[in-house]
């Protein structure tokens, strides 16, 4: 019979959301200061790089902004469609042509390679814990874009 435990068991609750959140910000911020310290080595060798870490070069802008042109251009199309006997084509290989550039251009934009993975919420405290996060995630842009001025 050892007695080298004699404190008395006690019920804790739980930890709230917020207890939570700020216990893992203190072990993201070293977490993250690691990070940043290999993005910047990356973006040295590699080049530069979106949110979630895609290679921005000429293809990813293509890939990017394919379907926003094309969607672009089919709106144009139908805009303009009055005006096609006029150069001696049919208004209906104007509608027809920009609903089928309409339906291209929607499917390079769901397979663009960076799309904003946030989620909508309404609860008040994963508001403020988001926006915190933007502001802190823009500060330390201004600090960046300031060193390298």
């Amino acid at each position: 019979n050892s007695k080298a435990n004699t404190r008395p068991r006690t019920r804790t609750m739980a930890a709230s959301k917020t207890e939570l959140r700020s216990r893992a910000k203190g072990k993201a911020d070293a977490k993250a200061k690691d990070a940043d310290a290999e993005d910047t080595k990356k973006d040295a060798v590699a080049g530069k790089t979106d949110a979630q870490g895609n290679l921005m070069d000429a293809a990813y802008y293509f890939k990017q902004y394919f379907g926003l042109a094309l969607s672009i251009v089919a709106f144009g199309m139908v805009c303009f469609a009055g005006y096609a006997p006029k150069y001696g084509l049919s208004v209906n290989l104007f509608l027809y042509s920009s609903v089928v550039l309409g339906c291209v251009g929607l499917i390079f934009h769901e397979t663009r390679p960076f799309k904003n993975q946030s989620t909508f919420a309404m609860d008040r405290e994963t508001v403020e814990f988001a926006r915190a996060q933007e502001a802190e995630a823009k500060i330390q842009a201004d600090r960046a874009a300031k060193k390298k001025a």
